[in-house]
């Protein structure tokens, strides 16, 4: 068998030099252990065009495969086959893939592979709803997506975004606060370019999806080992460095100008790196002498991210990785004149300086016990740090100092996980995670009537969150699947605590679908800044803030009529309870916090009376990339609701009622041998309008700021969100080569969305702002 495959591989690299090579590693998806002398075949449509057995430790490489699309399967015995459709194999860099399979409950003497991969699943085996595998793949290829898996994302049922000209998302109603980002087992601060102090997203990503491995993203009822979050969790992987050979990319995009490197350290193929570095394209521009006409500030930001992968070492399999990002901004009136601004709106009297940096390393030990257990042993530190400046300016346009923050917080973390299958029926998985977390505040105002320097918070400490999990999987049969797990969070800072139970069951109502249901207690401590906020008296009065408390319930139908076609619908409620409120009669809550890319409440005495909920529909049809098309409809149909200290119900900020999304994209190879390729995609996205509390415009001109009618709260809605997004582009490869080009366009017909209403101090009426325009993108990349 072996021999018949490697003619094949052979025989077709020599009638076309245009070939390509898929490498990876086969693995059990509990246990870790690499599977022996699996069979991997590589199909072109239904016949095998290559194919390999993988050695010892599960790795695989089958050269001289033809360039586009193929399908990658894998048997085992005593394994369900594992099947990978669609993949891309392209010149100058291998296809590296990690392959997990589940051992069957029915143990034959022979298994016959004809499965179809279930790409709607997550990674992680013990979730069981509102979850699912981002590929990278995808969102490189989504129109809209800017190759940010935050934007990415947005276009699942039950998640819509922030604003156009940032990467938060919200999730089920909730804010963008309450997502988790956790990288390679351990939780980090906001990836993002230009964080601000309360939000979870920025303008660009720092995260680079050339370096990301397929990662799960989970909008509900997550399982235990997932914590400190209300809403969402992306669980984010990098991959490893090619192990047979050293390639090397470049790209320039919106994310940046960049470069990466990849390959083996020695021969042996044991160990590999994987290293990315970018820089802005604007500030690469400008640096050149190349101007940007009506840019107030050009945005310079770079980051660099790595991996380090050593598989055979005497304590097991040891990686080193890091995502490290700094990005600084200064939006100066002072040096403009204001002759090139269409009307004095355009202009608030401000001089903004913001600098942010933001950085993860660690060191990750995955030692095999025996062929059913592994400890992961993971050691990180991460730093998120903000420093912005503000100056008002006078009529003259002199500016004169008026306010200043910074903040930074440190964080060790150490988090160890076990993880043993039982059999095929049973797998536990238990651990902890360990954040000593060091903060340091300074947040002040300068008072102009008495020229005094007012303090919001001055504070250098130290507190620590704990959290240990355990989980249990019982496969009953081949139709019942029970999750089941139990977390416990402590914060010592005022000695929070709290137990969260999670449990979930899915029922294989036939072959092509199936029930699933689940229940999960969440809870999230608030942002540490709320904690140390001081009032008149200097006095932190949020120290004793409790966690906020959440209750999901997930029902979800899952049906695959057809081959690469995916129907699935899900209801769920959320109650929200243990909100921050005002200790008075007030509609503010911090369950609204987090929307614009603004400071944290400053807010003291504040209670944990609040309470809420979201509840909603999500339907989801998708037919995977296939015979040149696919197409992904999302609909999501939804009520947000918040109870403050007045006991009123209002909406909250984030209550858009409906959220729909349609992708559609093709793909064609061309020229005379069909290994370049043309590709065009499309998406269109329509939301209910966003919400915004009234202007009281009268009390506005007389404080000359910004007054809102407080018992309106968010009352009032915009007109209805559009956005058509497109993308088209050129793979052309060479022998050793490939190059591709792309242009997006967003907002193509240049629709006026309204992202917020405001104040303006100069012509003392209300003004409209509104979200990105029409927006050209261009994209270059190449790899060799």
């Amino acid at each position: 068998m072996i021999l018949i495959l490697s003619v094949v591989g052979l025989g077709f690299a020599q009638d076309n030099a245009y070939t390509g090579a898929i490498s990876g590693q086969i693995l059990d998806v509990e246990s870790k252990a690499p599977l022996a002398y699996a069979t991997v075949k590589v199909l072109k449509d239904t016949t095998v065009i290559g194919g390999a057995y993988t050695d010892e430790a599960g790795r695989f490489v089958v050269e001289g495969i033809p360039l586009g699309r193929v399908t990658l399967v894998v048997g085992y015995l005593g394994y369900e086959p594992a099947v990978r459709q669609n993949l891309l194999v392209t010149s100058g860099k291998d296809l590296i893939l990690e392959i997990e399979m589940q051992e069957s409950l029915l143990q034959t003497e022979a298994v016959q592979i004809k499965g179809v991969a279930d790409k709607g699943q997550a990674l992680n085996t013990m979730s069981t709803v509102s979850a699912r595998t981002m590929s990278m793949e995808e969102a490189n290829r989504y129109a809209g997506s800017l190759s940010d898996p935050s934007r990415m994302a947005q276009n699942f049922a039950g998640v819509q975004s922030g604003e156009d000209s940032r990467n938060d998302i919200i999730v089920r109603g909730n804010a963008p606060t309450a997502v988790l980002w956790r990288l390679e087992g351990v939780d980090i601060p906001s990836p993002n370019h230009f964080g601000s102090q309360g939000a979870n997203g920025g303008p660009v990503s720092m995260l680079n999806n050339n370096t990301l491995a397929n990662s799960d993203f989970f909008t509900g009822a997550f399982p235990a080992e997932y914590s400190n979050a209300n809403a969402a969790a992306f669980d984010l992987r990098l991959r490893n460095g090619n192990t047979r050979k050293r390639e090397s990319m470049f790209q320039l995009g919106f994310n940046g100008v960049e470069l990466m490197s990849e390959g083996p350290f020695s021969k042996s193929g044991n160990s590999s790196y994987l290293a990315s570095y970018r820089y802005s394209t604007l500030a690469a521009f400008d640096a050149i002498g190349i101007q940007w006409p009506g840019v107030l500030g050009i945005p310079f930001y770079q980051d660099f991210s790595f991996k380090l992968n050593f598989n055979k070492t005497p304590i097991g399999r040891i990686s080193a990785f890091g995502v490290i990002g700094a990005s600084s901004i200064a939006n100066l009136e002072s040096d403009l004149d204001k002759s090139e601004f269409e009307s004095e709106e355009d202009l608030d009297y401000q001089d903004n300086y913001s600098y942010a940096r933001m950085g993860v390393v660690g060191i990750q030990d995955v030692l095999f016990l025996d062929d059913k257990s592994f400890l992961q042993t993971t050691v990180a530190f991460s730093q998120q740090n903000r420093r912005n400046t503000e100056d008002s300016l006078n009529l003259n346009q002199d500016a004169f100092f008026t306010g200043r923050e910074e903040a930074t917080e440190n964080k060790a973390t150490l988090a160890m996980v076990y993880n043993r299958k039982i059999n095929t029926r049973h797998s536990i998985r238990g651990g902890f995670l360990l954040d000593h977390i060091m903060v340091d505040y300074l947040d002040s105002t300068y008072l102009q009537d008495t020229r005094t320097w007012y303090v919001n918070r001055d504070v250098n400490d130290q507190t620590q969150l704990i959290r240990p999990y355990v989980q249990w999987q019982w496969r009953l049969g081949e139709k019942w699947t029970v999750n089941t797990g139990v977390n416990a969070m402590m914060l010592t800072l005022d000695n929070q605590t709290a137990i969260e139970p999670r449990a979930g069951l899915r029922y294989q109502l036939t072959p092509k679908s199936s029930l699933s249901a689940a229940y999960g207690m969440h809870h999230q401590m608030q942002p540490l800044q709320m904690y140390y906020f001081e009032n008149a008296e200097g006095v932190a009065t949020n120290k004793d803030l409790d966690f906020t408390r959440s209750q999901h319930y997930v029902l979800g139908y899952d049906w695959t009529p057809l081959s690469n076609f995916r129907v699935k619908l899900e209801g769920y409620y959320q109650y929200l309870d243990q909100i921050p409120v005002d200790p008075t009669s007030s509609s503010f809550s911090m369950v609204n916090f987090g929307l614009n890319f603004d400071d944290l409440p400053r807010t003291d005495n504040l209670v944990n009376n609040g309470t809420g909920s979201n509840y909603g529909l999500e339907l989801t049809l998708e037919k995977f990339l296939s015979k040149g098309y696919y197409f992904l409809i999302t609909g999501s149909f939804y009520n947000s609701e918040y109870t403050p200290s007045d006991g009123k119900t209002y909406s909250t900020a984030y209550n858009n009622n409906y959220v729909i999304n349609a992708l559609t994209g093709v793909e064609r190879p061309v020229g005379k041998k069909k290994v370049n390729t043309v590709f065009a995609d499309l998406r269109i996205s329509t939301a209910g309008g966003r919400r915004y509390t009234p202007l009281d415009l009268e009390a506005s001109r007389a404080q000359n700021t910004t007054v809102l009618q407080d018992d309106k709260a968010y009352t009032k809605q915009a007109r209805a969100y559009f956005r058509p997004d497109i993308k088209v582009g050129y793979r052309l490869n060479g022998r050793k080569i490939s190059h591709e080009f792309g242009l997006q366009v967003l907002n193509f017909t240049g629709t006026e969305n309204i992202q917020d209403l405001s104040f303006n101090k100069r012509t003392l009426n209300r003004v409209e702002l509104l979200q990105v325009g029409f927006f050209p993108v261009i994209q270059y990349k190449v790899n060799f």
